[in-house]
Order: C-alpha cells, then sequence, then structure tokens
C-alpha cells in the first residue's frame, strides 16, 4: 500500500519525464565532483560556507512547510477514504518528501564533496530525511511555535561558523561529531514524526491568507512617456516575490513594499560592508557573498514581474513589443537604482567589478529572467502547479547569467569586466527586439486565468 501511495503523492507533482532528466542531472553533478576525492576530509573554507548557508536555510524554512511540498487540500480529501492508518500515511508522505528533496539537493552534492571529500556523499540522505520529518513533527503548531523552533535550528546549525563542535554541520569546521549529530537528529524527527502524526488534524488544516491592508495614500503619475510613467510606479512600489506553496499547491506570490523601505535597507548595507571593510573585513568572500546575495533578491525581484500586472489594460493602448520595453527596462533601472548604494560603498572601497556587476550586469540580467518567466514559467490559477521539464528547464537557463557575475568576482580585470557586461547584453536585449516573442507571451498571460 506505501508503495501505491508513494506514486500517487510523488507523481501528481512531479511527472516521469522531470524526475527521469533531474536523476540524470544529478548523476552528471556527482560523477563530475568525484574523481580525484578520498574519504579523508580536506576543508575547503568557501565551500564549508557555501553548504552550512545552504543546508541552514533549507532546515530554516522546513518547519514552515506543514503539506510536505506534495499533498493537496484535494489530495486530503482523497487519502481519507482509503483503508490506511496514520502511520502508513505519515510513512508516505516522509518517503515522498524524502525522495523529492534527495533528488533536488543532490543538485548541490559537490559542494559538501568539494568541502569533506568523499565523506560529504552522506549529507544529502540525512538532510533530506530531516527535513521531511520536520513537516510531520511540526504541522500541527502555530507560526509563532514554527518560528521560534527555525530560529533555535538556525542559531545551533549556524553555529558551526563559531566552529562549535556540537552542531550538526560541525564537520564542516573540521570536528567529526557532526558525522554523528546530524543522523542522529534526523532519526530523531523521524520517531517525532511518526508518533505525533494525527491524519484527522492534519487533514483539517486550512491555509489563511493574510489581510491585505488599505491603500493608505494615492499615486499619482504625471508624466506623458510610458516609459516614466511606468518608472515612476516602479520607485514606488517595490514588487517582490516566486513560488510558494500554499495547502501543498505551488503558486505565486508577491509583496509589495514601498521602495524608499527597499532602498534604506540597501543603503545600510553599503554602509556596513564600508565598515566591516575598515574593521579588516577586506577578503574575497565578504564581496562575493555580497554578490551572490543581491543575485538571489534580484531573481525573486524578477520573478514576481507580470504576476499581478493587467496587461489586457495596456495592449489598448500600446502593442506587446512596446509594452515590453517600457515595463521590463523600467524593472531593469529600479534594480539599478535599488543597488545604487551597495556599488557606491564597493566602488569607494576600490572593488571595480562587483561595483559594475552590481549596476550593469544584474540590471541586464533581469531582464532575460523576466522574459524568460513570462512567457515559459505562467501558470493557471484554476489548477495546481506541477514541475515538468520545461520549468526545470527555464529555471536552468535563468543560472546562465550567473555564470558571468560570478566570473567578474573571481576576475575583477578590466578585460573579464567589459567581456561579461558584453555577454549579458548579448543574452538579455535581444528579447526586447521580437515583438513576435512578445505577441506570445500577452496572448499567455490574457488566456492564463
Amino acid at each position: 500500500m506505501i508503495t501505491k501511495l508513494l506514486k500517487v503523492i510523488i507523481l501528481s507533482r512531479f511527472p516521469k519525464s522531470t524526475i527521469l532528466m533531474i536523476v540524470l542531472l544529478d548523476t552528471v553533478l556527482v560523477g563530475m565532483s568525484l574523481p580525484g576525492r578520498s574519504f579523508s576530509p580536506a576543508i575547503s573554507p568557501e565551500f564549508s560556507l557555501l553548504s552550512i548557508l545552504y543546508i541552514t536555510f533549507l532546515v530554516g524554512i522546513s518547519p514552515f512547510n506543514s503539506r510536505f511540498n506534495l499533498v493537496t487540500k484535494s489530495d486530503s480529501d482523497f487519502l481519507v477514504m482509503l483503508p490506511v492508518d496514520d502511520r502508513e500515511l505519515i510513512a508516505s508522505f516522509i518517503l515522498g518528501y524524502f525522495v523529492v528533496s534527495l533528488l533536488f539537493s543532490a543538485v548541490f552534492v559537490a559542494w559538501f564533496v568539494y568541502a569533506l571529500g568523499l565523506a560529504g556523499l552522506v549529507i544529502p540522505p540525512f538532510l533530506a530525511l530531516a527535513i521531511s520529518s520536520m513537516s510531520g513533527t511540526l504541522y500541527n503548531l502555530d507560526n509563532r511555535r514554527k518560528a521560534l523552533v527555525s530560529v533555535v535550528m538556525v542559531a545551533w546549525f549556524l553555529s558551526a561558523l563559531l566552529r562549535f563542535p556540537f552542531s550538526p554541520l560541525s564537520m564542516f569546521a573540521g570536528y567529526k561529531y557532526g558525522y554523528l549529530i546530524l543522523p542522529a537528529f534526523s532519526v530523531v524527527l523521524l520517531a517525532l514524526a511518526l508518533r505525533r502524526f494525527n491524519y484527522t488534524t492534519f487533514s483539517t488544516l486550512s491555509y489563511t491568507p493574510p489581510g491585505k491592508q488599505e491603500v493608505k495614500r494615492e499615486i499619482t503619475f504625471n508624466s506623458r512617456s510610458p516609459f516614466l510613467l511606468m518608472l515612476s510606479r516602479n520607485l514606488k512600489i517595490f514588487e517582490i516575490g516566486g513560488r510558494m506553496n500554499l495547502m501543498g499547491s505551488y503558486t505565486f506570490v508577491s509583496r509589495r513594499i514601498e521602495w524608499w523601505k527597499i532602498l534604506s535597507v540597501t543603503t545600510g548595507i553599503g554602509v556596513v560592508i564600508y565598515v566591516l571593510n575598515l574593521l579588516g573585513f577586506r577578503g574575497f568572500a565578504l564581496g562575493f557573498y555580497v554578490l551572490l546575495g543581491t543575485w538571489i533578491f534580484t531573481v525573486s525581484y524578477s520573478n514576481s514581474a507580470f504576476i499581478s500586472e493587467p496587461v489586457w489594460l495596456d495592449m489598448n493602448v500600446m502593442s506587446p513589443i512596446q509594452f515590453a520595453r517600457y515595463y521590463v527596462l523600467s524593472k531593469a533601472v529600479s534594480i539599478l537604482l535599488m543597488l545604487l548604494p551597495i556599488a557606491l560603498s564597493f566602488l569607494v572601497l576600490g572593488k571595480i567589478g562587483i561595483a559594475v556587476a552590481m549596476v550593469v550586469d544584474l540590471p541586464l540580467s533581469s531582464i532575460m529572467i523576466i522574459s524568460l518567466y513570462a512567457r515559459f514559467y505562467q501558470i493557471n490559477f484554476q489548477n495546481p502547479m506541477t514541475f515538468s521539464p520545461s520549468r526545470y528547464l527555464v529555471g536552468m537557463l535563468t543560472v546562465i547569467p550567473l555564470v558571468g557575475i560570478v566570473l567578474v568576482a573571481f576576475l575583477p580585470i578590466p578585460g573579464v569586466i567589459l567581456g561579461v557586461a558584453v555577454f549579458e547584453s548579448i543574452i538579455s536585449l535581444p528579447f526586447l527586439l521580437v515583438p513576435g516573442y512578445w505577441n506570445k507571451v500577452v496572448e499567455k498571460i490574457v488566456t492564463t486565468v
């Protein structure tokens, strides 16, 4: 029965073609990272830091995944009619989420291998078991209690950065205790999930969206230029969003924040970077991780484009290609202005490559990401979102601009800086030159309701 439940739970969200493609990708990436590695750990500081941050992020958000990233409310209504007990159901949920988590975490297994040698291969299975069991352990807690648990676990996992030997990730700091603590932590969570889970409670849980605040003041637009109108709007309201799991169904959400608040945050980050440099933190890692963080933020901003845009209204006054140029370019300019304080901080510190990457490469890369997601990552609000090879491929394609940005971080020389700027222009600007592409985008947006 568990085997049949696993098929229903996994294949309802992940088509076989998608699973096959992920397995092949994982096989290639794992195979590329194994040659020349031994079981004797050779700690790599850079990859250890990447691994700690990545694992902690996954563990930190896992308490809020009350439906295992797999089960919808309709699934619950169906499963409740099956002649199976709670133990079989929770085992199926955990095993299903374990398989899915293992498939996706294996993409980053090279980080663990580069940091720990072949001993890093033990990390993905226990990481997947921990985050899948977490959903069953904390599924019925309110958000405040989940947040408290999340904060405690994040502090415990991040303590490896301070070389705390009893952190689950202390193996990345050179201690062997982590190889015992992480498996023990995962097994304890599994036991708690099997003991605490109650399907009646689980099936009656519902998602209540946060209340919407009323608009406090009107926004007026005085310019006659469509581009300046859209830019004015993007400089007043900052939208950031991406994928979210609501009741087990993937969808897109966005949050609107007053732009001055975002600018205040980036200005504060710029000041902190300058102060850290004065205190002696002048290493490569500071610039690299700030650049990586701003890239992730840029991707989130790009993902939120077109989610709630009333395109059909704009099509009454302009063609799709005109709308695309005004809309996408205004988004890119708003990213440039948002990151300008951080870029100026690096410019003052003499890190010209990182400064140029933030005000040139990141805005250009957002054009490509917005354009790809607008056409190939639209969702049908009448149906739950499922993973497919095309969606996964689009997600992989959006990483292409990051290659050039990382190259600037490692080789901040004039030739590389200029070459990356040209590269980002070549892969991004052509999207704004093809009317047929945006005709298809508008057609898909208008019909996807």
